[in-house]
């Protein structure tokens, strides 16, 4: 089982589904940081997670960023044009199975491991 206790989460998709579970499981592991990519930021709601996003009004982004609302893939360090599967810490659906603890349990029709 992944010790998430302090550590800095990013997770795609935490607007909904697997990544929305996976937010609130980073932060009940105890994580220091959080962060939720979606699309749009502004969909990316659960307390404590600071949403990431693709689309966005540049004035707009630019003042929540100036207030540590959001942050973008790059203001973390995330460079779109380098991010590759090797960034992520799972692997395959198995692991994120095995590290939700029983938090996630993906339909059968999913389960090819």
């Amino acid at each position: 089982v992944m010790n998430l206790q302090d550590s800095v989460v990013f997770i795609t998709g935490a607007n909904r589904g697997l990544g929305l579970s996976f937010a609130k499981a980073a932060l009940a592991a105890g994580a220091r940081k959080v962060y939720g990519a979606a699309r749009d930021a502004s969909t990316v709601t659960l307390a404590g997670v600071t949403p990431v996003g693709l689309r966005h009004d540049p004035k707009e982004s630019e003042r929540m960023r100036r207030e540590g609302l959001i942050a973008l893939p790059e203001d973390i360090g995330v460079h779109r044009a380098e991010a590759t599967r090797s960034l992520l810490a799972a692997k395959s659906i198995s692991d994120l199975v095995d590290w939700s603890d029983g938090l996630y349990e993906p339909p059968a029709k999913f389960r090819s491991w």
